[in-house]
């Protein structure tokens, strides 16, 4: 196992401390590591310093008050208190990892848009605060590695690609994305950056088919371009669309 293994061990295993999914044994011994391991405690401090935005944009939502009885009554009926609060805690957990399944993704979209920085695309980062994406995609490599958060927009119709490790390596090929839809068919999004990010303006008339896209890819082409307007190099990258 080298530093770089070990790095990412560390990093993944302080995002699911924060995120709330390890089971109680694996979250002690973080916090049993934590003590002795500056590098630990530093990415769990990077990790909560990614999802707290998230959570401060989040609207308290009060349930409706029969919803703790229904849940009662469906799942355990009248039993003891103490059987109570266990079973309460699974469905707790149970709801929780959902959430945490999509805050992982944010996460890594938070990220990029908070530290990444690209020349050509201040004015755009400004408006694209005002509004919110209509669905997202992460793009991860063959490793189920995470490279690029694409975002869809739909007013102005554009999709913003962020790159989520600090560079992605290659030289001489473009990168071309790819937005895969349910029939089987690619329709050409535009070259993704290797670093930074790049907002991609899209036709009006491929947005309004946003809802029949299931994926994108990214393929590696020559530097210029796909001769046929559809993928001839490996597709390295895919990710699916969540609509938001």
């Amino acid at each position: 196992m080298n530093a770089e293994t070990d790095n990412n061990d560390i990093r993944l295993d302080a995002g699911e401390y924060v995120l709330g999914t390890l089971d109680d044994v694996s979250r002690a011994r973080i916090e049993r590591d934590m003590i002795f391991n500056a590098e630990l405690r530093e990415q769990v401090r990077k990790w909560e310093d990614r999802l707290q935005p998230l959570a401060d944009r989040i609207e308290p939502v009060q349930p409706p008050a029969a919803s703790w009885d229904t849940i009662r009554a469906r799942t355990i009926g009248e039993a003891p208190k103490n059987v109570l609060g266990k079973r309460l805690a699974w469905w707790k957990t149970l709801a929780l990892g959902g959430v945490a399944a999509s805050l992982a993704m944010a996460v890594v979209l938070t990220d990029a848009l908070k530290t990444r920085t690209h020349p050509a695309s201040g004015q755009v980062a400004q408006a694209g605060a005002a509004s919110h994406p209509a669905a997202l995609a992460v793009v991860n490599d063959q490793k189920k590695d995470p490279m690029w958060v694409v975002q869809c927009y739909q007013q102005p119709p554009h999709v913003m690609v962020s790159v989520v490790p600090d560079e992605i390596p290659i030289k001489d090929k473009s990168l071309q994305l790819w937005a895969l839809t349910k029939d089987g068919n690619s329709m050409f999004v535009g070259v993704v950056p290797t670093s930074g990010k790049r907002e991609i303006k899209i036709d009006p008339e491929m947005m309004k088919h946003l809802d029949n896209v299931k994926a994108f890819a990214v393929s590696v082409e020559p530097m210029t371009g796909s001769p046929t307007n559809q993928p001839t190099g490996p597709v390295n990258y895919s990710g699916g669309l969540v609509r938001l």
